[in-house]
């Protein structure tokens, strides 16, 4: 996603790193919109990770393109809000429901930032 899509339509692409097990996720997140609006933001979120046995196509690459038609739609556009795109990841088993799922990170450091927490 990162590489291909969102920089090609002049997104920057951020990386929300965590370690889960030993091993670096990332949560991938970019934005759209006007600056300084970060209290009033619209978030499309979709998981890139997949289960075994399990379509990844249904389960959750739909939503991913999803995210990726959404962006570039509004790509360029003049928004009243903020629009922010996230990827997550760890969203399937083992992860799901754990404090390890990509989105629970994802809000935990939106909260943190909010509450002057975060940098």
């Amino acid at each position: 996603m990162s590489r291909v899509s969102l920089p090609r339509r002049g997104y920057t692409v951020e990386r929300q790193t965590f370690a889960v097990m030993g091993v670096d996720c990332q949560n991938l997140v970019a934005q759209t919109g006007p600056a300084g609006l970060d209290r009033e933001v619209l978030v499309v979120g979709a998981h890139y990770d997949s289960f075994a046995n399990c379509p990844a196509a249904n389960d959750n690459g739909s939503g991913v393109a999803a995210l990726l038609e959404l962006a570039r739609c509004l790509a360029g556009r003049p928004l009243e809000r903020t629009v922010r795109f996230v990827a997550f990841a760890n969203e399937e088993p083992p992860f799901f429901w754990t404090d390890d799922m990509g989105s629970l990170r994802y809000a935990r450091a939106c909260e943190e930032r909010a509450t002057g927490l975060w940098a």
